[in-house]
């Protein structure tokens, strides 16, 4: 694994929080193709959940690998009447969303 890799899941905190039928990620840190893994495996963990909300908050960077990350996860669940959304996407990640028309993916 390379140094800037190293850094960047040093970088990256995700919790997870489930009550019944919702589901909370709480991503911390920088979003990119280095911890995409990381999103998944979270994302795993609540693959049965029905309702699950990404807040985006304390995310400071996202790439095209997270936010394709995202879309696939929101068609997924969409597809077995469970549903994904974003919250609190800030700065570049409000415009990139906006730019690859993800942007009814945002709860708010």
């Amino acid at each position: 694994m390379s140094v800037a890799a190293e850094a960047s899941l040093e970088q990256v905190r995700i919790d997870v929080v489930v009550v019944d039928d919702d589901a909370l990620l709480y991503p911390h840190g920088e979003l990119d193709m280095f911890s995409v893994d990381q999103l998944r495996a979270a994302l795993t963990q609540v693959d049965e959940v029905p309702n699950l909300t990404v807040d985006l908050q304390d995310v400071t960077f996202v790439d095209s690998a997270v936010l394709r990350c995202f879309a696939a996860e929101a068609r997924a669940r969409i597809t077995t009447g469970r549903r994904l959304r974003i919250d609190n996407p800030h700065g570049i990640v409000r415009r990139l969303m906006d730019l690859l028309r993800l942007d009814d993916l945002r709860a708010t």
